[in-house]
């Protein structure tokens, strides 16, 4: 099969993981629709709304986002693109914010609706119709979902008053390294809905065409991401590789065996969380967190624009 670059057009051959096509030319890795491991409607179910809410993750980020935000001063209207369960929405609207939300799952808005403070539309920004301008649109972990960023970024230009701000956050194609323990773990290109993952240099040179000036652009790296990049590599490299098959034994030995692993498996995921999440491991990775973000080599890229006045 043939993968072009959405960019340059030009024919791709240089390969990564996942199925991703990589062009050197525009520093963007490409998935085609048929290399994709999980259709979209499969994935943001209720099993998906249920493991937001269990975790601390989602408030890092938003407490992030806000302090970049509040740099920026003069905001007051806010809209957050595909916003989830509304956590970020929530936070900004505590912290005096007028924060809007917007997402196409039925299950994440009505969580949002009824556990969190803001408007929350279930739409599509194709059809969205807001009444009013905003002072700044958040677009957390989407774009890299999106076949056409063009058409998204020119969507969002029509929703910000001239002068309004533009925060995108998406995973860093160049903290992706298949010889690292971890960084072969992040790079985005082993999202399972991801299509199109980018460079600072891409992301920079995407948004601009699409009519904004790029005023900040940073890379980071969260909390107990290089420490949860790691176990994840010992798991699937280690503890996932294939066994031989085992003598089948009786239903009721099966069922037994279920039974004791289905408890350990919650036992263990209980124990995951409380040390991810921990203040301790937080402590501990601060340094090489920052140190993961030398020469924007960070997991995440932070991007701040603004709309030509």
């Amino acid at each position: 099969m043939i993968i072009k670059c959405p960019s340059c057009n030009k024919v791709l051959n240089t390969t990564l993981a996942h199925n991703f096509y990589y062009c050197r030319k525009c520093e963007i890795a490409v998935r085609s629709e048929d290399r994709m491991p999980l259709p979209d409607k499969d994935i943001y179910k209720k099993d998906w709304v249920s493991s937001q809410i269990k975790t601390r993750y989602l408030l890092y980020r938003a407490q992030f986002v806000l302090q970049q935000i509040k740099k920026i001063g003069s905001v007051n209207r806010v809209l957050d693109i595909a916003c989830g369960i509304g956590v970020l929405v929530n936070l900004m609207n505590l912290k005096n914010f007028k924060a809007d939300g917007i997402d196409s799952s039925p299950e994440a808005v009505n969580y949002a609706r009824i556990h969190n403070k803001g408007n929350f539309y279930l739409n599509s920004i194709d059809n969205f119709n807001p009444d009013c301008r905003y002072d700044c649109i958040t677009a957390t972990q989407i774009i890299e979902h999106l076949r056409t960023p063009d058409k998204f970024l020119k969507e969002l230009h029509k929703f910000l008053k001239p002068g309004g701000y533009l925060y995108i956050e998406t995973p860093n194609l160049n903290s992706y390294n298949k010889d690292s323990i971890w960084r072969k773990r992040v790079g985005g290109i082993q999202g399972r809905d991801h299509r199109i993952v980018y460079t600072l240099k891409s992301l920079s040179e995407l948004v601009e065409r699409n009519g904004f000036i790029v005023g900040n652009i940073l890379t980071k790296t969260y909390p107990s991401k290089i420490f949860t990049a790691c176990l994840d590599s010992v798991y699937f490299d280690f503890y996932k590789r294939k066994k031989p098959a085992k003598p089948e034994k009786g239903p009721g030995y099966k069922n037994n065996i279920k039974r004791k692993r289905s408890l350990l498996k919650k036992i263990l995921l209980r124990i995951y969380n409380w040390v991810i999440y921990s203040i301790f491991l937080e402590i501990l990775f601060y340094l090489p967190n920052k140190i993961s973000e030398f020469k924007g080599k960070g997991v995440q890229i932070v991007l701040i624009a603004q709309k030509e006045k």
